[in-house]
């Protein structure tokens, strides 16, 4: 439950300044960090976050309410704002699709002993803190517009990233981890529900592969074991990520042979169902993860700890490629 006090604060708003498997001759079957930012990017605009932004990017946070609201006053009038960890550091790795992680740092006190702010990409010299925003900054840090920030030009809200997501939700009991499980449910159930109107795209493909690597890490975490695990595809030069070293010489040249899997010969491998070994082709693999879309959404749909950025972004391919075959099934007569 939302802390109250906080809450409190945040209505006053007032300002004070205290996410496989790889293919080593087709770089488009990574799903990256970047792959999954530059499909997102397809799905999002530059717009203040709404509230499923907003729990994307708790994402990026072990505690989000520790995530500061944050406010930039821009040369050009404009305002940035963002969440940001107060003399920490955010993992890069963490940040998830449609937000931007950057560092602000301290300079020495000027004449008049004010100490000013700049922002960069990823700096350490005289680290203050991080902080996330949608806004891509590169243009304004590569001209130099951000190398002094006065103190009058930023300021903590009050707020923290779950102080505004209870605002938003307009809910008095509002509480983050049902709110999390409830919009994973539903996402993932229309996701389901919509199946008919996916294709194998890039975009799509990225996401699912990314979703099943994710759900099978957290599963063997969490569980032990995967319901997805035969999902678990790896390239056979590098095969590390299926522990083949557990097995006895023996039971792993019986999988290697009931499976028919070539290292010299075949791409990828993966344990099958069976537990065999089997060895898959760059489209062997990829119909393999299309074919088990449905497992991997209600494998997502039911993983408490799916980060919630995947779960946004595998329902904005969903949601995406329905509006588009539903506009393309209309005729100009068609009054739906």
């Amino acid at each position: 439950m939302t802390n109250q006090n906080k809450s409190a604060q945040a209505r006053q708003r007032r300002r004070s300044s205290d996410g496989r498997f790889a293919d080593e001759d087709k770089q488009d079957s990574l799903p990256s960090d970047t792959k999954i930012q530059q499909a997102a990017s397809l799905l999002t605009d530059d717009t203040e976050p709404d509230f499923n932004q907003l729990l994307t990017a708790t994402d990026a946070f072990d505690d989000p309410y520790e995530a500061r609201h944050i406010e930039f006053d821009m040369p050009d009038g404009t305002t940035v704002s963002g969440y940001a960890l107060d003399d920490d550091r955010i993992d890069r790795n963490k940040v998830p699709a449609g937000w931007h992680a950057y560092s602000v740092m301290e300079s020495d006190s000027d004449e008049d002993g004010e100490t000013t702010l700049s922002i960069d990409r990823d700096g350490y010299v005289n680290h203050r803190m991080d902080f996330i925003t949608t806004e891509d900054l590169s243009q304004r840090i590569d001209s130099g517009q951000l190398t002094e920030i006065h103190g009058d030009e930023w300021g903590f809200t009050g707020n923290d990233l779950v102080d505004d997501l209870a605002e938003q939700s307009d809910d008095e009991d509002f509480d983050l981890d049902i709110e999390l499980e409830e919009k994973r449910h539903a996402m993932m159930d229309a996701a389901i529900r919509d199946l008919i109107f996916f294709k194998q795209d890039e975009e799509n493909m990225t996401a699912l592969k990314a979703a099943a690597w994710q759900t099978i890490n957290h599963d063997e975490q969490n569980k032990g074991e995967s319901a997805i695990g035969y999902l678990r595809i790896v390239p056979s030069s590098n095969p590390a990520a299926l522990h083949l070293e557990d097995m006895s010489e023996e039971r792993l040249e019986e999988a290697r042979l009931n499976g028919g899997w070539n290292p010299d010969k075949d791409k990828y491998v993966h344990f099958t169902k069976d537990g065999d070994l089997e060895g898959l082709s760059y489209t062997e693999a990829d119909e393999l993860i299309w074919d088990n879309r449905q497992r991997i959404l209600q494998a997502v749909r039911d993983d408490e700890s799916a980060n919630f950025g995947t779960v946004s972004l595998l329902h904005n391919c969903f949601n995406r490629e329905r509006q588009v075959r539903e506009h393309d099934y209309r005729t100009p007569d068609d009054k739906r």
